[in-house]
């Protein structure tokens, strides 16, 4: 019981939660960068594809 209460105080450890926020917050960042990329190819190769069917 004494071990579950230090693991509980452990967990909430302002230095854990900062860690896990600046984390969550790193994985967010990369995964909106990565998302942007990926919308911004996908209107690029339909304007093209667009472009191609209208010279047709």
């Amino acid at each position: 019981m004494i071990q579950h209460i230090q693991y509980i105080n452990a967990l909430y450890d302002r230095a854990y939660i900062q860690h896990f926020c600046g984390f969550s917050l790193g994985v967010i960042l990369i995964f909106q960068f990565y998302w942007d990329i990926v919308i911004e190819n996908n209107n690029k190769n339909n304007n093209t594809n667009n472009l191609i069917e209208l010279e047709k």
